[in-house]
C-alpha cells in the first residue's frame, strides 16, 4: 500500500514538472487597435502605428493606441493637487 502511494506521488510530481516547462514564446506587439463598438476590445497585434492605422481606417473600426503592457509605454503618474 505504501509503495502504491509513493509511486503515485512520484508520478504526480513528474507530471507537474513536465507541465511547468515553458511553452511557445509569446510575440509582443507594441500597437493595439481599440474597437469602437460596445465591446471596446483591444487587438494588440500590430508592429507599427502605420500598420495599425491602415487596418483601423480600412474598415472604420476604431483607433490605435500603444499597448499598455509595453515596457516603452509612457507611465504617467497622477498629478498631486497643490
Amino acid at each position: 500500500m505504501v509503495a502504491k502511494i509513493t509511486c503515485g506521488c512520484a508520478l504526480t510530481a513528474a507530471l507537474m514538472m513536465l507541465a511547468s516547462q515553458p511553452g511557445v514564446a509569446v510575440t509582443f506587439h507594441p500597437w493595439c487597435m481599440v474597437y469602437q463598438d460596445v465591446s471596446g476590445a483591444w487587438a494588440c497585434r500590430y508592429d507599427s502605428f502605420a500598420q495599425c492605422r491602415a487596418w483601423a481606417r480600412a474598415a472604420n473600426q476604431g483607433f490605435c493606441a500603444q499597448n499598455p503592457a509595453s515596457p516603452d509605454a509612457v507611465r504617467r503618474r497622477p498629478r498631486r493637487a497643490r
